[in-house]
């Protein structure tokens, strides 16, 4: 998952493309998540629901907002906050019940959210900025 945006430069779009496998590029507009990634899909799913249709080759605006990211009981399709919650609590919820689920895992479970968030708080200031940030979704 990319964010991209008005005036971008060619070199950050770059950059992005290299990242791959990499869990944590958030801070760069690139959100890793494979098809294996359940919660996580099942999170940015949620948070924006209308980026999901198969063959869309087009970035689509998504109105990044303090609402969005704060207010989980708004009517607004999703929040960052609010998939915090869920995310942290399927995290205790596997310690709990799964004790075989390996450290790495759960390391990677919170790499993942904190990367979102950077990759949310990107596209907050892409969007105070004036320059039209926009979610786009690889196939």
């Amino acid at each position: 998952m990319y964010l991209q945006w008005d005036e971008m430069p060619e070199e950050l779009k770059k950059i992005q493309t290299k990242c791959g496998p990499i869990i944590d590029a958030g801070r760069v507009g690139y959100l890793r998540v494979s098809i294996t990634m359940n919660e996580e899909n099942r999170i940015l799913r949620k948070i924006f629901p209308n980026h999901w249709e198969l063959g869309e080759e087009d970035p689509k605006r998504y109105k990044f907002s303090q609402e969005n990211y704060k207010y989980p009981q708004s009517s607004l399709p999703g929040s960052i906050q609010e998939s915090r919650r869920l995310y942290t609590s399927t995290i205790v919820f596997q310690i709990d019940i799964t004790p075989k689920l390996g450290k790495p895992e759960i390391e990677k479970q919170i790499i993942f959210l904190n990367s979102l968030i950077d990759f949310f708080e990107l596209g907050m200031e892409k969007e105070k900025e004036g320059k039209k940030p926009k979610v786009f979704i690889s196939q």
